[in-house]
C-alpha cells in the first residue's frame, strides 16, 4: 500500500465548482442590470448605425452581383452590332412618331394587318425590313386592298383627259402617220402644233 497514492474524493472539487457557479450568476445579473441602465438614445443611435452598415453591405453585395452578371457590357462591339442598334433605335423613334401622328391608321393596321398578311404572306418580309413598319404596312394595305383598288379605278375613269377614259378607237384616230406625210404636210402640221403651245 505504500506504493499506492492516496486519492482525494472528487466530491470536494465538484462542491467547490458548484459554489463558484452559484456565485457567478449573481455577478452577471448585476452586470446585466447595469447594462440596462444605458440611456435609450445611445442604444437607438447604435442600432441606426448598425442598420446603415447592413444596408451599405447589402447594397455593395448587390452591386458586385450585378457587375459580375453583366460583364457582357465590356465586350467589344463590332460595326455590325453598332449599325443594328442604330437601325433599331431609328425604327423605334420613327414608329412612335408615326403612331402619335396617325392613331386611327395605327388602330386599323393593328386590326387588319394579320388578315392582310394571311392573304399576302410575301409582303411580311417587306414590312419587317422597312425602317417604319407601320407606315410601310399602311402603304401596302392602302395600295393593295381590293375594295380600295375598285375606288381608285373608278376615280381614274372619271378624271378628265385621263387615257383610261378615252376609248381606244378615238385614241387611234388622233394619231398622225409622219412617215406617209409630204414635206409641206409635215411643215403645216408642225406649225399647227407649235401654235398650240
Amino acid at each position: 500500500m505504500s506504493d499506492q497514492e492516496t486519492v482525494e474524493p472528487e466530491q470536494d472539487e465538484s462542491v467547490s465548482t458548484y459554489d463558484q457557479l452559484v456565485e457567478e450568476p449573481q455577478e452577471t445579473q448585476d452586470v446585466e442590470q447595469e447594462e440596462t441602465r444605458v440611456p435609450l438614445h445611445a442604444l437607438q443611435k447604435e442600432r441606426r448605425k448598425r442598420q446603415e452598415a447592413e444596408e451599405r453591405a447589402n447594397f455593395l453585395e448587390q452591386q458586385k452581383k450585378t457587375a459580375e452578371q453583366d460583364e457582357s457590357r465590356y465586350d467589344s462591339a463590332t460595326k455590325e452590332d453598332l449599325s443594328k442598334t442604330q437601325n433599331e433605335t431609328i425604327r423605334i423613334i420613327e414608329e412612335r412618331k408615326w403612331v402619335r401622328d396617325n392613331p386611327e391608321k395605327c388602330k386599323k393596321i393593328d386590326d387588319e394587318l394579320p388578315q392582310f398578311l394571311k392573304n399576302r404572306p410575301n409582303l411580311a418580309s417587306a414590312i419587317e425590313a422597312s425602317t417604319n413598319r407601320y407606315e410601310e404596312a399602311w402603304d401596302l394595305m392602302s395600295a393593295l386592298t381590293p375594295k380600295q383598288q375598285k375606288k381608285v379605278m373608278s376615280q381614274k375613269q372619271e378624271a378628265p383627259g385621263s387615257p383610261s377614259g378615252i376609248p381606244k378607237s378615238a385614241a387611234l384616230s388622233e394619231t398622225v402617220d409622219l412617215m406617209n406625210m409630204t414635206d409641206t404636210e409635215f411643215n403645216s402640221w408642225r406649225l399647227q402644233k407649235r401654235g398650240r403651245k
